[in-house]
C-alpha cells in the first residue's frame, strides 16, 4: 500500500454564529435534578419536559418530589421551582407578554459551507479547528477518507523544526496522547496526518497551531463544572454556551465544543446532546456527520421507538406508543433538521416529505409553536400543508 500524506487545514469557511434558540420574549426551563412535566393549552394532562425546553406564558410546570429546578424569564431572572407544586409560567415571571414563547426558535438552523479541503478529498480538521488552542492536550479529529485504513498523526513544533510526536490511529480521531510533552504556550505547531490508501503520495502543510489558553474562559468553565457536579449533561450545556460564542476568537472554540460533547456522550448517551452536536457539525459544514447525529436522535426518541416509554410522568399516545414530550420535542426538531439538510442537498421532494410527516406529528400533540414553524418552512419552500388531525393526542 502507497502512504497518503495530507496537511490538516485548519479553520471553517465563513465564521460561524451559534445563537440561542430562545428568543427575548420566551422562557426557558432549566432541570439540574429530577423530574418536571408541563402542560400547554389543548393538552389534557402533564407531560416530562426535557432541560431547556421553551415555555409560553400560559404553561403550567409541575416539578415532581425532589427535583431541582428553575424558570428563566425574558428578562434573564431565574426563578427556583418548588417541588411538588403546579405554577404558570406567567405567575413566575411577571408577565404574560414577557413570558409568551416566540416562533422564532423554530428558524432555520446555521447551515455552514462545506470546507474546501473536503471537496477534494483530503482530511479537514475539525478539532482543534482553529488557529488558536484553548488547551494544551486537544482533542485530535479529521475527516475520514473512504479508502484509509490507518493513520499516522504527527505534530512538529515549528519553531524548532522538531517532530514532537508521531503515533497511529485506526481511526479518524483521537486523544492527544497522555505520554507526549502537552503543547508550549505561544508555541506554533503543526499536524500531518499519513493516511495508508491505494492513491499516490500527496502532501500539504497545515496552518500553525498555537496554544493560547484563555484564563477568563478556563475559569468560567470550571466554575461551571463546580456547580453541576449532579448534572453533567446540564454542565455541558452551559459550557457550550461560552464555548460557542461568536464574540470570542474565531467565532468561538467549535472544535473544543464538539470535543466536549463527543467525550459526554461516549461517558452518558444522551439524545439531547447527540441533537446539539449535530447542530454544531451542521454549522461546521459536515454535513454526513451532522445526518448521522440526528438520525440517531431520531432512533431514540421517536413516536414509533421502544425507548420512549412511561418512567412515571404522563404522556402521549402516539401509534400505540407511551412518548413523553421531552422525546417528542427533539425528535421533532431532528426531523426538522433532517429536512433542512435534505433541502440543502437538493432532494426538495424528500425534504418537503419529511416536513409534512413532522407537522403530522407536531398536530396530534397539539404544539402550536411546531405547527406555525413547520408550516412556515413548507411555504417557504412553495409546498402545501398537508390536512391536520382534529383531535389532539391524549395524555394518559
Amino acid at each position: 500500500m502507497n502512504k497518503c500524506i495530507w496537511g490538516l487545514s485548519l479553520g471553517l469557511v465563513g465564521a460561524l454564529v451559534f445563537a440561542d434558540v430562545a428568543s427575548a420574549n420566551s422562557a426557558r426551563l432549566i432541570v439540574r435534578g429530577g423530574s418536571v412535566s408541563i402542560k400547554r393549552s389543548g393538552w389534557s394532562g402533564f407531560s416530562r419536559a426535557g432541560n431547556g425546553s421553551h415555555l409560553s406564558g400560559s404553561d403550567l410546570i409541575r416539578p415532581a418530589s425532589g427535583a431541582n429546578a428553575q424558570l428563566q424569564c425574558p428578562s434573564g431572572r431565574s426563578v427556583p421551582l418548588a417541588a411538588n407544586s403546579t405554577v404558570s409560567v406567567n405567575s413566575k415571571c411577571g408577565s404574560s407578554r414577557g413570558a409568551v414563547r416566540n416562533i422564532e426558535h423554530l428558524q432555520p438552523l446555521l447551515i455552514g459551507a462545506r470546507p474546501a479541503t473536503a471537496e477534494a478529498d483530503r482530511p479537514y480538521l475539525m478539532t482543534p479547528n482553529a488557529s488558536i488552542s484553548l488547551t494544551a492536550t486537544p482533542w485530535l479529529q479529521w475527516n475520514a477518507l473512504p479508502n484509509a485504513t490507518q493513520y499516522t498523526v504527527t505534530l512538529k513544533n515549528l519553531e524548532s523544526g522538531e517532530v514532537v510526536w508521531s503515533l497511529p490511529s485506526s481511526t479518524a480521531m483521537m486523544p492527544y496522547p497522555a505520554q507526549a510533552e502537552p503543547l508550549a504556550v505561544e508555541t506554533p505547531y503543526q499536524l500531518l496526518v499519513a493516511a495508508e490508501s491505494r492513491s499516490g503520495t500527496r502532501q500539504s502543510e497545515s496552518e500553525p497551531i498555537v496554544f493560547r489558553p484563555d484564563p477568563f474562559l478556563l475559569e468560567e468553565l470550571e466554575q461551571i463544572a463546580q456547580i453541576n457536579t449532579e448534572s453533567p449533561n446540564l454542565r455541558v450545556l452551559e459550557q457550550l454556551d461560552l464555548l460557542l460564542d461568536p464574540g470570542l476568537p474565531n467565532g468561538g472554540y467549535v472544535g473544543e465544543a464538539i470535543a466536549l460533547l463527543q467525550q459526554q456522550i461516549q461517558q452518558q448517551p444522551s439524545p439531547m446532546l447527540t441533537k446539539r452536536l449535530g447542530d454544531v457539525y451542521l454549522a461546521s459544514g459536515f454535513y454526513g456527520r451532522a445526518e448521522k447525529a440526528y438520525q440517531a436522535v431520531a432512533a431514540a426518541t421517536g413516536p414509533t421507538t421502544t425507548l420512549a416509554v412511561n418512567t412515571g410522568d404522563d404522556c402521549f399516545d402516539l401509534n400505540g406508543n407511551c412518548v413523553q414530550f421531552a422525546d417528542v420535542e427533539l425528535w421533532l426538531g431532528s426531523q426538522v433538521a433532517l429536512a433542512q439538510l435534505s433541502y440543502q442537498e437538493n432532494a426538495t421532494d424528500g425534504a418537503i416529505a419529511h416536513l409534512e410527516t413532522t407537522l403530522g406529528v407536531a398536530a396530534q400533540i397539539c404544539d402550536q409553536t411546531w405547527v406555525e414553524g413547520i408550516a412556515k418552512m413548507l411555504t417557504q419552500w412553495n409546498a402545501m400543508s398537508p390536512a391536520l388531525p382534529q383531535s389532539c393526542a391524549a395524555v394518559q
